[in-house]
């Protein structure tokens, strides 16, 4: 009899050890469903960035370096070109409204400067396309390499989300394979 009773007190220990085990997996199935919903977002998250990196235009990166690269093969030429005739004409101005000229020897000062530009500009610009080849062969250099860095960038980015994903997928195989 004494038997019996601890055979029963034993099989209610063994239902309610047993209820325990089953609510402990059932918490646990829940946390996993929980976390690989949580890494199905994450997934769909990386999965988005690396659409829009792959779609990611360039052409507005692109204008905006033809356009520099436009000005900065236009502001020398330019520069030179008005830079010079407009110190001449201000310093002759400035010798005649200061009165240290008259109006004839600023006139004699504008001819003979005018006499001296064409040698001058000459030698400026034997100087100048002796050294804008160089400045252009630098300019075109450092658009190819700023070109090439933007792709890499690219790339590289693309690389380390693509093994981002890889993570988030074995996570989620290994979540689901569990519960």
């Amino acid at each position: 009899m004494i038997n019996a009773k601890l055979n029963i007190l034993a099989n209610r220990l063994k239902k309610k050890e047993s209820g325990y085990i089953q609510s402990i997996y059932e918490i646990e199935n829940r946390y996993n469903k929980y976390h690989i919903n949580k890494l199905v977002k994450v997934k769909l998250q990386i999965q988005e960035e690396i659409i829009e990196t792959k779609e990611f235009n360039f052409s507005h990166i692109f204008a905006s370096i033809l356009l520099t690269f436009i000005t900065l093969i236009f502001t020398p030429i330019f520069t030179i070109l008005i830079s010079f005739y407009g110190v001449m004409i201000s310093t002759v101005t400035i010798f005649a409204s200061n009165g240290i000229s008259t109006k004839e020897e600023s006139k004699l000062a504008m001819e003979n400067l005018l006499d001296v530009i064409p040698s001058v500009m000459n030698e400026l610009l034997n100087f100048f396309v002796t050294y804008y080849y160089l400045y252009l062969a630098a300019l075109i250099i450092f658009i190819v390499i700023s070109v090439c860095f933007l792709h890499i960038r690219r790339a590289s980015k693309i690389a380390y989300l693509n093994r981002l994903l890889e993570v988030v997928n074995y996570l989620i195989d290994k979540k689901s394979i569990q519960s």
